[in-house]
């Protein structure tokens, strides 16, 4: 059986990454400190794990690819937005806690997933951002580590290809009903709100959850096997 790491697994974007990986035959070991929702135990398990301690992530991977005998996919989707008010006001250990979940504990992971993945390829997904790409005015912290994981993946990309491991990214925009969002605001988007963001965007819509897995689905195929 194909076997699936999903950290943040538990968050509203993971559980349809997890969701969708189980459809297509994965069997999955979610990471996060909380506990995923009822519904997944048919193709996933939890270990409960806090990416900001980077031995305890590393010791997490390789249990499950102990346990599995392997490892075929790597979706790093854990992340936190961080404070959002003004950049000097914002406690310090807030902020670097920000990059050690973000960024560091992407890192950490990839570092104890890759020599399973040498054995048979596979597939690596960063969950980034648009902010990676534009920065993030509310909280740039969180846009410097998701452009770290952008330089991360295309960097990987390059030294892992040989061994038929394609590393990439996904990077959302506003994600409807996710916790980052309201986060961010403080409030939910009013529906005079979400209209008028949808209006700028060339399909009209705010992305899901689902169609944020959907793209993760993609890469990890065989479908993407060139990308």
């Amino acid at each position: 059986m194909k076997h699936a790491i999903v950290t943040g697994g538990s968050g509203s974007i993971g559980v349809c990454i997890v969701r969708a990986l189980g459809e297509a035959g994965y069997r999955t070991t979610i990471l996060d400190k909380q506990p995923p929702p009822t519904g997944l135990e048919a193709f996933a398990r939890y270990i409960e794990v806090d990416l900001r301690d980077f031995q305890l992530s590393r010791t997490a991977v390789d249990m499950a690819c102990r346990e599995f005998g392997g490892l075929d996919v790597l979706v790093y989707g854990a992340g936190v937005l961080g404070p959002t008010c003004p950049f000097e006001a914002a406690p310090l250990e807030e902020l670097y806690e920000v990059i050690s979940v973000n960024l560091s504990g992407a890192v950490a992971c990839v570092h104890a997933a890759v020599p399973y993945m040498k054995r048979r390829g596979g597939s690596i997904v960063f969950v980034a951002s648009i902010a990676g790409e534009l920065g993030s005015y509310a909280a740039p912290v969180y846009g410097a580590t998701k452009a770290g994981l952008i330089g991360l993946a295309k960097g990987l990309a390059k030294q892992l290809g040989r061994y038929k491991i394609r590393v990439n990214c996904v990077s959302p925009g506003s994600v409807s009903g996710t916790q980052l969002l309201l986060r961010a605001r403080g409030v939910p988007l009013t529906r005079t709100e979400s209209l008028a963001i949808a209006a700028r965007l060339p399909l009209a819509q705010l992305t899901s959850a689902e169609d944020v897995a959907q793209g993760v689905l993609y890469l990890c195929s065989p479908a993407a096997r060139s990308i």
